[in-house]
């Protein structure tokens, strides 16, 4: 079993955000500017540490899945890479890993807020800000994949284990 650290590497953003009014109504915000959107799925992006990484299946793991979507959850970590792109440790055992393989310039990563943002209105999970990144995935280079390592295990301890 191999474990490698991937890196994505994100160039479209999508988000969907919700504010909720003083009357309990749910409307979406499509008056928001880039820029509030960006920075809340910045906070977002930081304070989750994990996401659902959305592959395609391919036909030598599944002829009969190919082309279909795959998605599960896994760790990230924001605070490794440059510009924000999200460092993942992910073993060659696991298909998500295995079906990027096939195609690294098609994934995209789904993160959904794990804390309440829309105080002081109380809202349901579905109605906190969430959002899809697409984009291409890199292996870590093997000269970068120790110091990779130790900050993606900073962000989550248990990956030590690992």
């Amino acid at each position: 079993m191999t474990k490698v650290l991937f890196q994505i590497i994100l160039f479209t953003l999508v988000v969907l955000l919700f504010l909720v009014s003083s009357n309990d109504e749910i409307i979406i915000n499509v008056h928001q500017s880039i820029e509030k959107a960006a920075k809340l799925c910045r906070r977002v992006l930081s304070d989750s540490g994990r996401g659902h990484l959305l592959t395609l299946m391919d036909k030598s793991i599944s002829e009969e899945l190919d082309g279909y979507p795959f998605g599960i959850m896994e760790y990230y970590s924001d605070k490794c890479t440059p510009h924000g792109n999200l460092l993942l440790y992910l073993s060659d055992l696991q298909l998500s890993t295995r079906n990027m393989h096939y195609q690294m310039n098609k994934v995209a990563f789904t993160i959904t807020a794990l804390k309440d943002y829309n105080e002081p209105y109380p809202t349901t999970p579905i109605q906190q800000p969430r959002f899809t990144l697409f984009g291409n995935i890199t292996r870590v280079p093997k000269s970068k994949t120790q110091s990779a390592m130790s900050c993606f295990a900073s962000t989550h301890p248990e990956a030590k284990l690992w």
